[in-house]
Parts: structure tokens; sequence; C-alpha cells
């Protein structure tokens, strides 16, 4: 059966997104969502993208990683806060935009067989100044 695990925004916290992933470790039947926000406010941002790139290198658990409106200016939408990242981290977030590593939306299916469609904040035809579908 398999489990979801959902993680709200991360907000540059590394040391804290580490540790709630810790028990996860090994867990292979286990889905991660983070919802997004992973950058800015929080002490260490960088910290925080290479923990998510290196769950996404392992596949194991299984990492979903959505835009929240802070990663929104790297991949074309509008920005708003002034501290922005270093053009390596940007590329990142660009790179997984653009492999589809980075989405818009969830659609998760429990191991009890209910549906879940899960997104930052609500979905909208314009999410985080980019629009979605057509």
């Amino acid at each position: 059966m398999t489990t979801v695990v959902v993680i709200g925004d991360v907000g540059g916290c590394s040391a804290e997104l580490a540790r709630v992933l810790e028990p996860l470790i090994g867990a292979p039947d286990t889905v991660v969502v983070q919802v997004g926000d992973l950058v800015d406010r929080g002490p260490d941002t960088p910290g925080a993208l290479r923990i998510v790139a290196e769950r996404m290198a392992e596949g194991s658990p299984r990492w979903v990683q959505l835009l929240g409106n802070h990663e929104a200016p790297y991949v074309g939408g509008e920005p708003f806060w002034p501290e922005p990242l270093s053009e390596p981290d940007a590329r990142l977030l660009e790179r997984w935009w653009l492999t589809e590593r980075l989405r818009v939306a969830a659609a998760v299916r429990t191991g009890g067989g209910e549906d879940f469609l899960i997104t930052h904040a609500g979905c909208r035809r314009r999410c985080g100044g980019i629009w979605v579908g057509r």
C-alpha cells in the first residue's frame, strides 16, 4: 500500500526539511508531495534545493515537487520578492519546470483508493503568474 506524505511550505528551511524526511529514508512505498514555496525567507534555500534534488535523483521515496508562488518567478511568473536566487539555483528550478519535475498540481490515489488533487494554494487558469491549460 502506498503512503502519501504531503509537506507544506519549506521556505528555505533545509534543516527542518531534513528532519521531516529522516523517518522516510528507505520507505519504498512512500510518495512525498512538497506543495511548493520550497525557496525564500528561510536561512538555507540552496540547502533545501539540494535536498530535493537528491531525493528526485534517488527516486526513493518518490518525490513530487509542486510550484509555489515563490518558485513561479523563475519559470516565467511575476517576481515579487526582493532577494533573487543565485543563478545556479534559478537554473535548477527552470530545469525542473522544463522537464516537468516541477508541477502545478499532482493527482494522487491513496492505498485506500481515494483520489486527491494537491496544489499549492488552489488552481486557476493563471496560477502563480503562469497560464495553466488552454
